[in-house]
């Protein structure tokens, strides 16, 4: 069981990952949000 690394979630979910890494409860909910958080963040430094 591990908890959801998104900020704003609170589910817990069970790490079936063949690396045992996985992060959010769900790509369509959390991941989504928080790799878009990243992306923005970077182009964001990376403009002029």
């Amino acid at each position: 069981m591990r908890e959801c690394a998104e900020e704003a979630c609170t589910r817990l979910f069970v790490d079936r990952s063949r690396a045992g890494n996985r992060a959010w409860c769900g790509m369509e909910e959390c991941g989504n949000k928080a790799k878009a958080r990243s992306y923005r963040a970077r182009r964001r430094l990376s403009s002029p």
